[in-house]
């Protein structure tokens, strides 16, 4: 988890957000949005999302219900 003390914290997650985002991505057009290997990044992507969030909102916290069902 990037600290929310670095200054440079925020644009490095977004550059972690859109290299995760292009490798989902890529994923999905080479095996189709079902695919695990998909599902995986997409989960992977919401996690740095939430970072992102919780780092630009001064660390709110998230419940959440990720792998309960939807």
């Amino acid at each position: 988890m990037i600290s929310v003390e670095c200054p440079n914290a925020e644009k490095g997650i977004q550059s972690e957000i859109e290299s995760a985002r292009a490798q989902m991505n890529r994923l999905a057009d080479e095996l189709g949005v079902r695919h695990p290997a998909v599902v995986r990044a997409s989960q992977m992507l919401d996690e740095l999302l939430l970072q992102y969030y919780a780092l630009t909102t001064g660390g709110m916290r998230i419940k959440r219900s990720l792998g309960r069902g939807f």
